[in-house]
């Protein structure tokens, strides 16, 4: 369980839910689910004013046969606050499969594995220089420099996991 998960849970047993009837579901959408009162409940973090959610997450959870809402919590919701809550709670039938923004929140739609993305880099000459010497001295192919430079560089704009 993650750090937002696990805010989550605080939140969700102090608004009434007994430990008992809460599963949480490791890998798997959503992520908590109410026994007793047949609802899910999918914990996302919000990065400036948007939240990732995958398309195929949302096709699972569409499909259910009990309402699920999105927990979105804020960072600058936690830890200094000793009672967490979301800064916003979405029902999932508020969101459709073209929906951008819900409750001033952006949804970024990501698409499913396997899926390729094309990332445009303009080098200056000394970029360039810079990533051949770099190259030389670590012994690491120039693509595999890109290719790490991306990731690092996705993980900064909310594409990465935050734990």
């Amino acid at each position: 369980m993650n750090k937002t998960e696990r805010i989550a849970k605080e939140w969700l047993l102090q608004i009434g839910i007994a430990e008992e009837d809460l599963i949480f579901q490791r890998s798997r959408s959503p992520d908590f689910i109410d026994t007793k009162e047949k609802r899910g409940y999918e914990v996302k973090r919000l990065y400036k004013k948007t939240i990732l959610l995958w398309r195929r997450q949302y096709e699972i959870m569409k499909s259910l046969d009990f309402p699920v809402d999105i927990l979105v919590f804020s960072t600058k919701t936690f830890p200094s606050v000793l009672k967490p809550e979301p800064y916003a709670v979405i029902p999932l039938k508020d969101i459709g499969p073209e929906t951008t923004i819900v409750k001033g929140i952006i949804i970024c739609w990501q698409p499913g594995p396997g899926a390729k993305t094309q990332v445009k880099i303009t080098l200056e000459e000394e970029d360039i220089q810079a990533i051949e010497d770099i190259s030389r001295e670590t012994g690491q192919p120039i693509s595999g420099l890109i290719r790490e430079a991306v990731k690092h560089w996705l993980r900064g704009r909310g594409g990465g996991e935050e734990d």
